[in-house]
């Protein structure tokens, strides 16, 4: 079963734009790019840190736990977004986006197992946002997202697994559609982010 820690409350708003960030960006899965934060990169020093929802200690064993985040840039070429993940005080992940596309866009990292073993707790988290360049970026979503679900790997046993289980192939594998997300009106696969062929 899948669940998100999605922004609950601004601890540091930075040069982000005007309290309250974190209902601009709470999104979970479905993305709603009327509503965003944006900084100046000709006028901003201060990145911005969200406090994030709880959520269950995820399977280890099973499923995708990524950082998904959503944003545009306008200005010149060789601007990045750096995202912190933190758990508690701790630093679990640094994610470098670049480069950043000029129209909405998500992008997905993920976290590996030697991340997910150093989280002490999934009820004290946070995200900073760090934005490095002299145009402005936008960000209408961000999120940690626990998938819940392990990839299938093997093609399915039967026409009829495929028709029910909903699996579509990519690059010759197959993967149930719990692993599947929409993304500007396309099915895209959580994990490696591609568009699957559909079956």
């Amino acid at each position: 079963m899948s669940q998100y820690a999605s922004p609950n409350a601004d601890t540091q708003v930075g040069d982000w734009g005007t309290a309250p960030l974190y209902s601009q960006v709470d999104e979970t899965y479905a993305p709603d790019d009327s509503d965003y934060i944006s900084f100046n990169g000709l006028t901003g020093t201060t990145p911005c840190i969200l406090a994030l929802s709880t959520i269950t200690a995820p399977d280890l064993n099973r499923g995708q736990v990524a950082l998904r985040v959503r944003c545009r840039h306008t200005g010149k070429d060789g601007a990045t977004l750096t995202v912190t993940f933190k758990s508690s005080t701790d630093t679990i992940k640094t994610w470098t986006i670049s480069p950043i596309g000029q129209d909405f866009t998500s992008y997905v990292t993920s976290l590996d197992g030697d991340q997910l073993t150093a989280v002490t707790t999934w009820s004290s988290m946070s995200l900073t946002l760090a934005y490095a360049g002299t145009g402005v970026c936008d960000v209408s979503m961000f999120v940690l997202a626990d998938e819940g679900a392990q990839d299938q790997m093997g093609e399915p046993l039967s026409e009829s697994d495929m028709k029910n289980g909903g699996y579509c192939s990519v690059n010759r594998l197959w993967y149930p559609a719990s692993q599947l997300m929409w993304v500007d009106g396309e099915r895209v696969h959580r994990q490696t982010g591609r568009t699957p062929d559909k079956h």
